[in-house]
């Protein structure tokens, strides 16, 4: 949905990277850490952080997006 990939656009790049390898294009977190140049620990991390920040954002009511 547009909301959903508003939420992703507003992501910081190295967690938007880390949601979409692991989430949409189902790498392993090897894999992923891989392709992003980071360690599987730093990766997780990032991803864990999208995770939660996406949750947030998207639990904001329409129109009073949180900074």
């Amino acid at each position: 949905s547009e909301q959903l990939w508003s939420a992703v656009r507003r992501l910081a790049w190295s967690q938007r990277e880390a949601l979409v390898l692991v989430d949409l294009q189902e790498r392993s977190y090897e894999e992923a850490a891989a392709v992003a140049g980071t360690r599987v620990d730093v990766l997780r991390s990032r991803l864990h952080r999208a995770r939660a920040r996406l949750a947030e954002l998207l639990a904001a009511p329409q129109g009073e997006p949180k900074p």
